[in-house]
């Protein structure tokens, strides 16, 4: 009986080191046209070779706004640190509710070569490449409450010129002599 408690209790222990995916971002709302920074923290790749001369990590970005639009991000090194973060730039384009989805896959490279494409960096398997392991990892989504700069902003202030305007009137209502 004792030895399934611990085998329960040592399963339990490695589930819970088990780290998932996840986005953050600035504090909600978003104001719609202004870049912001958000950061991914990717869960543990599951199919990496046990040694690797480096790595690529690409992150697709999607937002629920712009249907069929994506982006990609790509980043590299030479170690996966379990507690790396990746920081990538979005606008949203519309207000509303949107949710921004993140899909990455982890390459991990032997005997290859690392080079800077256009979109960012990219393996050549020439002559001494030996293997390459790709670990995919499931959407990861956030919700986004996205306001309007352009309308909320001139209405603030005209309602707060406004309201000056008619206390100013007030008072020079009041100082007037009966």
């Amino acid at each position: 009986m004792f030895r399934y408690i611990m085998a329960f209790a040592a399963t339990a222990l490695l589930a819970s080191q088990v780290q998932a995916a996840t986005i953050s971002g600035p504090p909600m709302p978003l104001q719609a046209g202004v870049p912001y920074t958000f950061t991914y923290t990717p869960d543990s790749p599951t199919e990496i070779l046990d040694t690797y001369d480096f790595y690529i990590l690409r992150l697709t970005v999607t937002d629920s706004t712009r249907p069929g639009e994506a982006a990609s991000f790509g980043f590299s090194g030479t170690n996966i640190d379990p507690n790396e973060t990746f920081n990538f730039s979005w606008i949203f384009n519309s207000t509303g509710s949107a949710v921004l989805s993140v899909v990455s896959w982890y390459n991990t490279y032997l005997g290859a070569e690392l080079v800077q494409g256009p979109f960012g960096p990219i393996a050549i398997e020439g002559e001494g490449f030996k293997e390459a392991r790709s670990s995919f990892s499931k959407e990861v989504a956030l919700q986004i409450s996205v306001v309007p700069i352009g309308g909320t902003l001139p209405l603030l202030v005209s309602a707060l010129g406004l309201m000056g305007w008619a206390a100013r009137r007030r008072a020079q209502k009041a100082a007037l002599p009966a």
